[in-house]
């Protein structure tokens, strides 16, 4: 075999897959996040109405992330193609996965059970990353839906917190975004 085929092939072995332990400790801390989320954005609007649930979100879930990730010594956040708050935008590694889930959803899977992981390097560590895909639930379209049909002062609330806004215009169903856990490896 020529050297050159030879080269080629060893630049094209895929890594192993992530250890089943780490995927599951991932998906627990994706879960725990989402139903943390959700807790606080059902106290809010049953308390008060979108504006309320809108301020959970901005306040709750990042705090929320942070608990889980010091308690894990995990990495947890949210991101989205369409994102709200700036600091969720997505790094390459997470437009990718997220595209690829758009991909999957356009040939019929379910956003309910899109997830995706493996072993990558990041910073100069050996990581799983991993990301579970957040579907668009009717309950959140008060301030992910159509524009035109939020009320003025939610959207104007909008406007002020988060200047640079893209998450709108989602229907139920929907890839809102996703969950993205990283964890280190030894």
């Amino acid at each position: 075999m020529p050297a050159f085929v030879l080269m080629i092939l060893l630049t094209t072995v895929t890594p192993p897959p992530p250890p089943p332990e780490a995927i599951q400790e991932c998906r627990d801390a994706a879960a725990q996040l989402g139903s943390g989320l959700m807790k606080e954005l059902t106290a809010a609007m049953t308390k008060g109405d979108a504006e309320a649930a809108l301020t959970a979100c901005r306040d709750k879930a990042p705090a929320i992330a942070a608990s889980i990730s010091a308690e894990k010594g995990l990495i947890v956040r949210r991101t989205a193609l369409k994102a709200r708050n700036q600091e969720n935008c997505p790094d390459a590694w997470e437009t990718a996965v997220l595209k690829e889930f758009e991909r999957r959803m356009a040939a019929g899977e379910d956003p309910a059970g899109l997830e995706f992981a493996e072993v990558s390097e990041l910073d100069g560590r050996r990581v799983v990353r991993f990301m579970k895909a957040i579907p668009m639930k009717e309950f959140c379209l008060r301030c992910h839906g159509d524009p035109a049909g939020m009320k003025p002062e939610l959207k104007g609330t909008i406007a002020k917190l988060y200047p640079d806004d893209a998450a709108v215009g989602f229907k139920a169903g929907d890839l809102r975004g996703a969950f993205s856990v990283t964890r280190p490896l030894p």
